[in-house]
């Protein structure tokens, strides 16, 4: 098996369009959902890639060009949104844990 990548992707939509966006190399795909954008954007990150191989393109020169900063702001505060929302969830189940708890020995 070959080497394996762990790539970040902002999937976003624009219209009725929807976009899947691999910031590490700035390739974007579109697709009628979600789904078939992600799809579509393996394809290109593996034909990218093959490029690179088949022209002995390093791994540095390949991260050189990464997506705008303004697409990396977008990334990371959607990334500390969801980080904060799984904070708050916890931090309610706890509560009702204790509740709970208290409510069966009181």
């Amino acid at each position: 098996m070959g080497k394996q990548w762990e790539l970040t992707v902002l999937g976003y939509t624009e219209g009725d369009i929807c976009i899947a966006h691999c910031l590490d190399f700035d390739l974007v795909a579109e697709g009628k959902n979600l789904t078939e954008a992600r799809d579509n954007l393996v394809d290109l990150v593996k034909a990218h890639l093959d490029y690179a191989a088949r022209n002995h393109v390093g791994a540095n020169e390949l991260l050189k060009k990464g997506a705008p900063k303004e697409y990396w702001k977008r990334y990371n505060g959607l990334k500390r949104k969801a980080l904060e929302q799984q904070m708050e969830s916890a931090r309610l189940s706890k509560k009702d844990i204790k509740k709970s708890l208290s409510c069966a020995h009181g």
